[in-house]
Order: C-alpha cells, then sequence, then structure tokens
C-alpha cells in the first residue's frame, strides 16, 4: 500500500513538471512530449486531477500554434484609431496656474473641457484629466522700440500688455475615466481667463433661450463654456491651451464607434449649420488691413448634407472691414468673414457665414453686433477717471513751467499775467490730451474661439 501510494506521489510530481516544461515550451516551436505512466491506478488519478482545472486555466496553458478563442473574441471587440497631430486640447487646470511660478520638474494637472476626435469620433471623452511636467520656462522679450512702450505705458496705464511666457514640457499623459493612460507630446499654445461675447440675434437666441439647452442634434463634447465641466463661472475660468504635436494610436471598443457614427454629429441653427472653430491667425483692428486672409480650424467634427467634416479641417475667410481706434475714445471696430472650408484632403467648399459668439481673453472681449462686427469695449468709469487725472497733471505741469519761463524771460510782467498765461496754456494741454486719447483696440489673439453660423453655397463634392 505505501509503495502504491509513492508511486502514486511520484507520478503526480512527473505530471507537473511536465506541465510547467509545455509551459515554457508554449511560445516556442517545440512540442511537448506526453509522459505515460505504468501504473493504471496513478494514470485514473491523474486524470481526476485533471478533470479539476477549469476550462479557461486550461486555455491559458495552450500551447503555440493552438487557437485561442478570447483572443479573437478581444480583437475583433477594439479597433485601431488615431488623433490627429495639431489637434488641440483645451485644459481647465485644476488649480489656477501662474507660469512665472513655474520652474523646471514642477507639475501640474488639469482636465479636458471638450473631447478629442478621430474623425467623426470621441477618442478621449470630456472630463478625462492630462497630468504635465514643465521642461522649460521662458519670459518672451517683447519686440519694438522699449522708451515708445515705457511713453505708452505711462499714457495708457489700464491697457498694459501681460507678460508672455514660453513653456516647454518633459512629459504629458492623458487618463481616460477607466484609467487608461495615454503618453503625449504636446506644446504649448496659452493661458487665458476665458469671456464669451454672444451676438444677439433672433434665431440664435429663440434656439438656445427659449429651451434652456443645446440643440439635441449637435455632437458629442459639443458644449458652450457655461456647460462645461467645471463648476467655475465662465468669466473667471482659466483655460490652458495646448497643440498635440505627435498623433495618438489607441484602440477603441466597436460597440462605442459604432454608437458615435450612426449618431448625426450636425448642428443646425435657423436653417444653418454651426461650427466652432479655433484661431490660428492673429488679429487685430490696429494691425491688420482690408482684404487679409486667415484661418481657423475646426475643433469638433460635422456632417453637411451627408459629408463628413472632421476635426482639424481649417475655416479660411477674409477681413472685409477694420477701423483702427480713433481719438475722443472711439473703438476700432473689425468685421471678418469665413468664405471656405478645406477639409485635411484639400477639398474646398465654398460657405456663406456669420459669427454667433466669440470666446478670448476677457480682459480684451470685444462686442459683438448681430451683424457680426466687432466693436471695441467702452473705456469704462475707471478709465474715463484716469483720463481726466492724466490730462489734468500734464495741463498742470505745463501751467507751473510756462509760468516760471515767463517770469525768467520777462522781467517786466506781473506774476498775475504770467499765472494766467501759463493757466490758459495748460488747460488747452489738459483738453488737448484729453481728446487725443483713443479707444480700446479689437485684438483677437491665437487659439481665440469662433462659434460660426454658415450655409454651404453648392452640395459638397466628395472625392
Amino acid at each position: 500500500m505505501q509503495r502504491r501510494f509513492a508511486r502514486n506521489m511520484v507520478c503526480l510530481l512527473v505530471i507537473a513538471l511536465a506541465c510547467l516544461f509545455q509551459v515554457q515550451l508554449s511560445s516556442g516551436e517545440a512540442q511537448p512530449v506526453p509522459i505515460a505512466c505504468s501504473d493504471p491506478h496513478a494514470q485514473s488519478f491523474g486524470r481526476d486531477i485533471a478533470d479539476q482545472i477549469p476550462h479557461s486555466a486550461s486555455k491559458q496553458l495552450a500551447p503555440s500554434g493552438v487557437s485561442v478563442p478570447q483572443v479573437e473574441e478581444i480583437s475583433k471587440d477594439f479597433a485601431d484609431s488615431s488623433i490627429a497631430q495639431g489637434s488641440l486640447l483645451r485644459v481647465a487646470p485644476t488649480q489656477p496656474l501662474n507660469l512665472s511660478r513655474l520652474r523646471p520638474g514642477s507639475s501640474f494637472s488639469g482636465v479636458l473641457l471638450r473631447a478629442l476626435f478621430s474623425q467623426d469620433l470621441e477618442a478621449v471623452p470630456v472630463g478625462s484629466r492630462i497630468q504635465l511636467v514643465v521642461e522649460k520656462v521662458e519670459k518672451q522679450k517683447r519686440t519694438g522700440n522699449a522708451f515708445r512702450e515705457f511713453l505708452n505705458r505711462l499714457w495708457n496705464p489700464l491697457s498694459t500688455k501681460p507678460t508672455t511666457f514660453s513653456v516647454v514640457f518633459r512629459s504629458a499623459v492623458i487618463v481616460l475615466p477607466d484609467e487608461r493612460t495615454l503618453p503625449a507630446s504636446v506644446s504649448f499654445g496659452r493661458v487665458f481667463n476665458s469671456g464669451e461675447t454672444r451676438a444677439r440675434t433672433k434665431g440664435v437666441s429663440s434656439a438656445r433661450e427659449s429651451s434652456g439647452k443645446q440643440p439635441q442634434n449637435r455632437a458629442k463634447g459639443t458644449q458652450t463654456l457655461v456647460e462645461s465641466v467645471s463648476t467655475e463661472k465662465a468669466d473667471h475660468r482659466q483655460i490652458l491651451i495646448l497643440r498635440l504635436e505627435n498623433p495618438i494610436d489607441l484602440r477603441l471598443p466597436r460597440e462605442v464607434m459604432l454608437s458615435n457614427s450612426a449618431r448625426d454629429t450636425q448642428a443646425t441653427v435657423a436653417g444653418n449649420f454651426l461650427a466652432r472653430v479655433s484661431l490660428l491667425t492673429q488679429l487685430s483692428a490696429s494691425q491688420s488691413r482690408e482684404g487679409d486672409s486667415f484661418r481657423a480650424r475646426l475643433v469638433e467634427p460635422l456632417q453637411i448634407d451627408g459629408t463628413l467634416i472632421p476635426e482639424g479641417s481649417h475655416f479660411e475667410g477674409r477681413v472685409n472691414r477694420r477701423v483702427p481706434p480713433r481719438r475722443l475714445r472711439r473703438p476700432g471696430t473689425l468685421f471678418v468673414n469665413f468664405e471656405r472650408i478645406v477639409l485635411p484632403t484639400g477639398l474646398p467648399i465654398a460657405i456663406s457665414s456669420s459669427i454667433v459668439s466669440l470666446e478670448t481673453d476677457r480682459r480684451a472681449a470685444p462686442k459683438l453686433d448681430s451683424e457680426g462686427m466687432l466693436r471695441g469695449r467702452a473705456p469704462g468709469v475707471a478709465a474715463f477717471a484716469v483720463d481726466v487725472g492724466v490730462s489734468y497733471l500734464s495741463g498742470k505741469l505745463v501751467d507751473d513751467l510756462l509760468e516760471e519761463g515767463i517770469k525768467a524771460a520777462a522781467a517786466g510782467i506781473s506774476t498775475e499775467s504770467a499765472a494766467s498765461i501759463g493757466r490758459y496754456f495748460g488747460v488747452a494741454t489738459g483738453l488737448c490730451l484729453f481728446l487725443m486719447r483713443r479707444g480700446n483696440d479689437v485684438s483677437l489673439e491665437q487659439y481665440s474661439e469662433f462659434e460660426v453660423s454658415f450655409k454651404p453655397q453648392a452640395k459638397p463634392l466628395t472625392r
């Protein structure tokens, strides 16, 4: 009895070693050799043990060359996808971001306010996190005459330009809601406190304000700044814009792709299509010229009569009219118009368009009328007080200097006469300076966003 038990244990040990040897050879070309045991009792005991091994475990121990059904099922459930180079990431930092305090090695994170798309598919959803590590921060030098900038700052203390920085990132990782990570290579765009200006047109207000929500057929992930994932007020939200430098390859579940591709991605208001684009060319009423062309990038896909307009398509436009800021505090005006859409394949689509809303830095956000004309903001009470103060101080300085000069040059003139002459010149100088003050400019920085209402002039062609 003891000998039989010993033989059984020896045979079980041999079978265990054979299974281990078989797993090691499963990745190679060599095939395992079956082990035979002469004792029938040991064979039956070994079969009982083998019958207790789960079926899933036996599939994991399958040798090379044997088909595994689970792998085929996984490959059928997922499909390859890619996020195009140049895609813009719209991020809300989790903590207020001060670029001047960043140092090499500093890290911070943010939340995506807009989805990233692969063609018409939502590849990275809204709410995904991004983690960034800083490599280098540089303060950009201002171009132009430093003395002239000093005088301009002295003359307009409320219109100082903010300091700009250039940031290089060491690494960037996108964390999906299911905790999957996507390494990314991104470049710094800009940081600003967003402010949105909307044209009060009849068609748009009825579609948005009467229902209190966005059109139902708008692409998933398309939303105004007020309806984004952050709970902060729109006029006080800090936005970080990043640009994707290299494509991101990932695998998406087929059921998600099918559900996304089956949905209607176009949005219409008053019979026109709506598109949200990010400006790639800086514009201003003082620097731009009539006839200048500019481009903007489509940030969310849409469809026009069955033709897919993918994310990354370019909206090309032209400056139709512009008036620089004028004296008497009259603001500048700028009228731009998008004329055509250029697909990534190079196919152009002529359109007629109008601007529905504009989002840019709230400190320089212009007004937008119903015709799409952009106007500089009114100066406000603070600017008016500064104008009066600067004009008064300038006039007082001229008054005192002229009075003393007259006394020194003309010995026979009385003090009252010199004071009167100086006072008149001082008042005239202050009044001239007050009237020479120019209004606010219309300045649209790179990556400012437009919401455009457009209509194709002809049915899009397909290649």
